[in-house]
């Protein structure tokens, strides 16, 4: 099967390094991009280097797969900038099985991630 260029598994793939949203998205869409352990781990945060950053984002934890807890909420980002490194630390420490980095806002770049 093809793959796409936009399909969130392509933000750990080599070449460009960097995975972004297929753009021009609709006023209020949540963009997100979901990232799988291969097992539970302790996190307490997450550095994202954004080459297209959203106006909006926010992070969901699981431990389990089925239950999702907000671990940062939904805050403006910190500059305008279109490309800045962003640190992220959770609430409280977490087992976390998978992530979701949930991204919204209209930004004179279309694209987000």
């Amino acid at each position: 099967p093809s793959t796409s260029p936009f399909e969130a598994k392509m933000a750990l793939a080599p070449g460009t390094g960097y995975w972004c949203s297929s753009g021009n998205h609709a006023a209020g869409d949540i963009v997100t991009w979901k990232g799988e352990l291969k097992r539970r781990r302790p996190v307490t945060g997450l550095m994202i280097a954004w080459a297209y950053a959203p106006s909006e984002v926010r992070v969901r934890s699981t431990a389990d797969g089925v239950h999702w807890d907000e671990v940062v909420g939904w805050h403006k980002e910190p500059t305008d900038k279109v490309s800045f490194e962003e640190d992220m630390v959770f609430d409280r420490p977490r087992h976390v099985m998978d992530l979701k980095v949930e991204m919204k806002g209209e930004r004179p770049w279309n694209y987000i991630g």
